[in-house]
């Protein structure tokens, strides 16, 4: 019999990294992976909800991305520069929620 960690791993394979229903596979650093891209949840912590121009004229959005811990590997640093596509963010915060990485990014640019 699987132990409940066991089963949950398994599902987070099956179900929720599902690349036919939740995510997608993007070049995240460099390297080909699992992804989700969420700006909905941005509401739901309170953080920036949209996109702002700061007064410097630096345009600046946050993101949260999802993405399975055994496709990214280590836990990353708080500041760590992080490439999507061709978007570059800065990690502002990240969680290990049972094997899947809910980072939280941020976005400038002119």
């Amino acid at each position: 019999m699987k132990g409940f960690k066991a089963i949950i791993r398994a599902d987070i394979d099956r179900v929720f990294a599902n690349t036919e229903e939740f995510f997608e596979v993007m070049s995240v650093d460099g390297r080909d992976m699992r992804i989700m891209l969420d700006t909905d949840s941005l509401n739901e912590t309170k953080l920036q909800a949209t996109a702002k121009t700061r007064y410097d004229g630096l345009y600046e959005a946050n993101i949260i991305a999802y993405i399975p811990a055994a496709d990214y590997g280590p836990k990353p640093k708080i500041g760590k520069p992080m490439t999507i596509g061709r978007k570059q963010y800065i990690i502002l915060d990240c969680f290990d929620e049972a094997g899947v990485y809910k980072f939280t990014l941020q976005r400038h640019r002119i």
